[in-house]
């Protein structure tokens, strides 16, 4: 849950030792293990890093229904966050710069 709110605020590499720290705790928990691969893979782009860290949620998940749903939703929200920070960007890119 810390490190969801972090990551919500931008602060990436405090979102990142938050889940590292969750798994350490419950270290079949596959959650912090999802944050981290999406961390690694999508905010940080350490390939090697996230493809790690999914092989083990596949390795903590198993077959386990309920953790595909989850993928699927976090794949969807990382997707949405994304569209959102292009559409800021070229947003921001539009707007006239102010003399100060």
């Amino acid at each position: 849950m810390l490190a969801a709110c972090e990551q919500a605020l931008d602060e990436w590499q405090r979102a990142l030792d938050a889940a590292e720290r969750a798994a350490a705790f419950a270290p079949e928990d596959p959650l912090a293990l999802v944050q981290q691969a999406l961390l690694y893979e999508y905010w940080f782009e350490e390939p090697a890093a996230a493809a790690a860290a999914w092989q083990r949620v596949v390795e903590v998940a198993g077959e386990d229904a309920e953790l595909q749903s989850l993928l699927q939703r976090a794949r969807a929200q990382v997707r949405v966050e994304r569209a959102r920070a292009v559409t800021a960007a070229s947003e921001l890119a539009r707007e006239p710069a102010v003399a100060r």
